[in-house]
């Protein structure tokens, strides 16, 4: 079947239909690990160092980073750590973009929050290009840092999706996870104040009080059209025609996976 050039090659990709979507409920080797928690260490994990000098400023890093390329949550400057794990195309995420960077100008006109705490995002999932994108569309004044092969999530047990943020406090025996928080803020000001309770908190106390992390199971979900598949054939065929394809024909492809489009 000849095949038009331009815009009338996106229409064709609009019509394929797509019988079951699946969200991997662990895109990494961690996935099936134990979620952390809080109380727990953070893992001895080492972040990207590809950072810009008044990035790498904001966090402490000029004189730390070396010529190793890499840095631990223990070198960033400060008592705590807000740590946003985002995706590009999380929808969720986008939401959350907005009260992060509240969040961050609370924090940063406050003379009593802003020499102790630091906000940091890594992007799971998405590379150095797609992460600046993200950070460039919504004005992110906080560092971002690329995660492709998702080995934070893997670090960390994988919560099975983002947006996920972690509240790292610094102690004499590293930096302790004192709040796992999965999905969006209700404010930034929510934010701020569990900061604030973070801070000047007993850390057992808080610990103690801390709700559980828990893994969200969002293996597969399915989408059923309320038709036919003879239905949705003939509507398809009929969309195709009317982009000028001629005659056409319509068939099922089995996945490896086993699904079907």
């Amino acid at each position: 079947m000849k095949m038009p050039n331009g815009p009338t090659i996106k229409r064709l990709a609009s019509l394929i239909l797509i019988a079951v979507f699946l969200v991997p409920a662990g895109a990494g080797a961690g996935a099936q690990g134990r979620l952390i928690q809080p109380g727990d260490f953070f893992p001895d994990y080492r972040f990207p160092s590809d950072l810009s000098t008044p990035d790498a400023a904001y966090l402490g890093l000029s004189d730390k980073m070396g010529t190793s390329g890499e840095f631990r949550a223990e070198d960033v400057w400060g008592s705590l750590i807000v740590l946003e794990l985002f995706n590009r195309y999380c929808f969720s995420c986008r939401l959350a973009a907005p009260i992060f960077n509240r969040a961050y100008d609370l924090v940063a006109s406050d003379p009593g929050l802003s020499i102790k705490v630091r906000f940091l995002g890594v992007g799971v999932g998405n590379n150095a290009r797609v992460v600046k994108e993200f950070r460039d569309e919504f004005s992110v004044p906080f560092p971002l840092i690329p995660d492709p092969r998702l080995r934070l999530l893997d670090a960390l047990g994988n919560p099975g999706g983002t947006p996920f943020t972690l509240l790292l406090r610094r102690t004499v025996g590293g930096m302790v996870v004192m709040d796992a928080h999965f999905g969006v803020f209700d404010s930034p000001e929510v934010l701020v104040a569990g900061i604030r309770d973070v801070l000047s908190g007993d850390i057992d106390k808080l610990v103690e009080k801390a709700p559980p992390s828990e893994v969200v199971d969002w293996s597969m979900k399915e989408l059923k059209p309320p038709l036919s598949e003879d239905a949705l054939f003939d509507r398809v065929e009929a969309s195709m025609k009317r982009a000028g394809y001629g005659t056409v024909g319509i068939h099922t492809v089995k996945l490896p996976s086993g699904d079907e489009v």
